[in-house]
């Protein structure tokens, strides 16, 4: 009993402390917005003395435009509130009687013409400023070539990196989300999206971690935000019509006709934006294989009075053709066996999804939002196979030709819902949240394979035939309710209760018929059925306290899972586990000045293994390859840190960013491999004790201004420790990853620019099972990019590619040249339309090479790519002010 008054005692203390201590002093709250009511971030308010002029508190607004002060006493005041571009706002401010927080209505900024003249001015030589986590490029001072689109601008900043594949990363991390002056474009989806806007409607690029909805509203910060990159456009492109058409067509010397058009329309107001964009080609993009693309989409953005709406509808149809080699070794303690094949496959695919966002604040303190989503997914597919597998002497072991003929149909749907409401006089607020989901998926697949197994000398031992028919029905529901609380306790600082409750319900079933003469017979050995229902508790504390220049956050989280199986369609079996973590987290960020920020952060996770790993029923469809479930699978828990330090020198055009990553992961989730006398694989998924993985990575970038040229320059080291078992021996894995990048940037004139990068990975493994399987391979990548602007407006586009592959199976060591050229004239007034001849892979010498390393494996992928094609292509720039 005196144990339970004692927690109580504590509990009470630490609702109410908050409040008695931020009670003391007055308080003043507020949020900044424009004359379009949008909010301005990092905004200078301060509270001056009347008597002297003397500054006696002051801070900035937040991404919301809220800023929060404290430790004042009673008496009479100026409130000041400033932001680059926009004319001063002072109000009086008289604070009296009881000390409590004062709320203050919505503050509108308005915007200073002339002053934004001299800004312009003054940013053009000031490339990149940093503000708070945000880093602002100003995009007059980074040069492309004219008509092009924004991923092009991408490639040349600095502290920003766009590898081959169009993923962009900036501070060692993958940028998720896109957005278009704070709104979301589509789906955010950074590779379509950074392709579809013009970089002469861009003004300047903010990159910056997005928090979520609610963690704007309660002011705490979120731990899951996601790098996002927001593109603010020019003032004549947010009103009025923009936008370009293309089309293009063109073959190759085997006279295969290629293809290629889009279009993209953009209305934008201060208050609107409408977006219609377009695709149909088969040229494939940066698609590996022959592929067929069809996509269109609307996106439309509105702001109302009190309420933002975002909705989007996409529909794509992709049709691809794919060649595929594969080589790969896996590692046995009596020998290494090496299994090689060949797959030719046909997929069609259609799909629809759609998004309805809004978000109403009918007050200051009131935030309901709303979101819907959707999608239906139809694929059609066919694949033949053919794959061998060969002792460490070269004997034959076994051998499988496979077709597949496959449909599936797929459709989703979320719902989520929040409320938010805050204090009138204290920054105390509440929020709840509610999420539904539902996934559904039934499928086909026609399956014919045969399959030879051979004596050690050899010699043909088993002949075996498949005939079958698969049917499949998934089901996946899920929701959830979110509750917090959280309390100011004094300036800036917050302490918040969260409770959270969710379940999932799964159901699975898999019926299997041999095909006899046409007819079909159920076979239940092959079959499958469960069902699960998961149940996940979560309970929260959080605080977050700024001292200074330092924002600090603590939070412990305690997490029980229950989940509850059946097997069988008769539920003969039950499967009954439960999982508990405590797991806490702590992030500090400072600002140390103006461009110079440290980021440091310690999370702590917990991944429940996936239902259908627990089940128990083996998957025979490939009888090469069996796959079974592990009902005892233990939850991983990850522990998770990273630090990021970032500097840049506007008056030097200096960067520098160094990034730091650290995981260790108890009882990680592995998939061990046995192997029989007939070399017939068995997958089984098993806990092993821990996985570790280091990593590290600096970026520098500078400006040489006599040299007309900018460089970049780049270190990474990756190191992971992984623990395999195959035929249940152990076998430890160490592999260690080293690259170096650099770029030189160079423009001599205004009509030339040249771009040289090259990047260098070694990667090093090492098995503790036999030292011979140890390996090195090695990958080099270099790139040239002329753009030369010549008279009369034509403009001449250089593209070389080279790329050497070394220490790989045999057949996947090459050295792979590609060579892109274009010639383009610009014509009529505005060179508003472009006429552009181009040569795709001038050398023909295209081709895709992967390799992958795993635990038990080393495995080379080598697919088909669309080689060298011929092309003339016509595009009309659209801009209606």
């Amino acid at each position: 009993m005196k144990t339970n008054q004692i927690l109580i005692q504590l509990v009470l203390f630490l609702f109410c402390w908050p409040a008695f201590v931020s009670a003391q002093n007055f308080a003043v709250d507020g949020i900044l917005l424009d004359e379009h009511k949008t909010p301005l971030e990092a905004a200078t308010v301060v509270v001056l003395s009347k008597t002297n002029g003397m500054a006696l508190a002051g801070g900035l607004s937040d991404r919301a435009g809220i800023f929060r002060l404290g430790g004042l006493s009673e008496g009479d005041y100026w409130l000041l509130a400033t932001y680059v571009g926009y004319v001063p706002l002072r109000i009086n401010l008289k604070l009296a009687g009881k000390p409590r927080p004062l709320h203050l209505d919505a503050l509108l900024l308005r915007s200073d013409t002339n002053l934004l003249k001299e800004v312009q001015v003054t940013e053009e030589a000031t490339p990149i400023i940093m503000r708070n986590d945000t880093i602002f490029y100003q995009v007059s001072s980074f040069k492309t070539r004219p008509n092009s689109a924004v991923i092009e601008l991408l490639k040349k900043l600095p502290g920003i990196e766009v590898s081959a594949d169009g993923k962009i990363r900036t501070e060692g991390k993958i940028v998720e989300n896109v957005l278009v002056d704070g709104k979301m474009f589509f789906d955010g989806d950074p590779i379509n999206s950074t392709r579809v806007l013009p970089t002469d409607a861009i003004e300047r690029i903010e990159v910056y971690n997005q928090s979520s909805k609610k963690s704007d509203f309660t002011g705490i910060a979120d731990p899951n935000r996601k790098k996002t990159i927001n593109l603010i456009l020019k003032k004549d492109r947010k009103k009025g019509w923009f936008g370009e058409a293309a089309a293009g067509a063109g073959g190759s010397k085997e006279s295969d006709k290629r293809y290629d058009a889009s279009i993209n329309l953009n209305r934008f107001t201060p208050k609107v934006q409408k977006t219609i964009a377009g695709t149909l080609n088969n040229t494939g993009g940066n698609q590996n294989g022959f592929a067929k693309t069809q996509t269109l989409g609307l996106n439309l953005n509105q702001s109302l009075d009190k309420t933002e709406t975002h909705t989007s509808i996409l529909g794509n149809q992709n049709n691809q053709i794919f060649e595929i080699t594969t080589a790969r070794q896996l590692f046995l303690p009596e020998g290494n066996i090496t299994s090689t094949g060949k797959r030719k496959e046909k997929q069609l695919e259609k799909a629809i999804s759609g998004e309805f966002d809004i978000s109403h604040s009918p007050d200051s303190v009131t935030m309901l939002a709303f979101r819907a989503s959707g999608s239906m997914n139809q694929e059609n597919g066919t694949e033949q196979t053919t794959n061998s597998t060969k002792d460490f002497a070269g004997i034959p072991l076994n051998a499988s030709n496979r077709q597949n003929q496959s449909t599936s149909m797929s459709r989703s749907g979320d719902l989520d819902i929040l409320f938010g409401r805050r204090s009138k006089h204290s920054r105390r607020n509440f929020t709840l949240s509610s999420n539904v989901g539902l996934e559904e998926t039934k499928s086909d697949m026609a399956v014919f394979s045969a399959n030879s197994f051979f004596e050690t000398d050899g010699l043909l031992s088993q002949l075996d035939t498949t005939d079958q028919l698969a049917q499949q029905k998934s089901m996946l529901r899920q929701g959830g309710l979110t509750a917090t609380f959280a309390e100011p306790i004094g300036k800036g600082n917050f302490f918040q209760a969260e409770f959270g409750l969710n379940f999932s319900d799964n159901h699975f079933d898999l019926a299997t018929f041999e095909m006899e003469n046409a007819k079909k017979r159920i076979n239940d050995s092959l079959g499958n059925s469960f069902s699960n229902r998961s149940v996940q508790q979560r309970f929260g504390l959080q605080t977050q306290i700024r001292h200074g220049q330092w924002k600090n956050n603590f939070a412990v989280n305690a997490q029980i899972i229950s989940l509850i199986g059946n097997e069988g369609k008769d539920a003969e079996t039950a499967i009954f586990r439960k999982f508990w973590r405590i797991l806490p987290s702590v992030s500090a960020n400072r600002i140390f000045k103006k461009n110079n920020s440290l980021s440091i952060q310690y999370t702590t996770d917990m991944a429940t293994p996936d239902p259908s790993l627990l089940q128990t029923p083996p998957d025979r469809s490939d009888p090469l390859n069996i796959r079974e479930g592990n009902p005892n699978l233990k939850p991983e828990l990850g522990h998770r840190f990273s630090l990021s330090h970032s500097i840049y020198d506007p008056k030097k055009s200096r960067s520098f960013v160094v990034n730091l990553n650290a995981d260790y992961i108890q009882d990680r989730i592995i998939e061990t491999i046995t192997v029989d006398s007939f070399f017939v694989r068995r997958y089984r998924p098993q806990n092993m004790q821990s996985e570790a993985s280091l990593g590290g990575k600096l970026s520098v970038g500078w400006t040489a201004k006599k040299l007309k040229s900018s460089f970049k320059f780049g270190l990474a080291n990756n190191f992971s420790r992984g623990i395999a078992f195959l035929n249940d021996a152990q076998n430890v894995l160490n592999n260690t990853s080293m690259g170096q990048s650099s770029a030189w940037d160079f423009s001599p004139t205004e009509w030339f620019n040249l771009n040289i990068t090259a990047m260098f990975i070694q990667n090093n493994l090492r098995y503790s099972v036999d030292k011979n399987l140890d390996q090195s391979y090695f990958d080099q990548n270099y790139k040239a990019s002329l753009t030369l602007l010549l008279p009369k407006n034509w403009d001449f586009r250089s593209d070389f590619t080279l790329t050497d592959s070394r220490q790989r199976a045999d057949g996947f060591n090459q050295t792979i040249p590609v060579w892109d050229i274009s010639l383009t004239k610009r014509v009529l007034a505005g060179e508003k339309l472009e006429i552009s001849f181009a040569v795709n892979d001038l050398l023909n010498r295209n081709t895709a090479l992967k390799r992958t390393t795993n635990l038990n494996f080393v495995e080379d992928v080598q697919s088909n790519v669309l080689s060298r094609y011929f092309f003339l292509r016509v595009k009309y720039l659209m801009v209606e002010m």
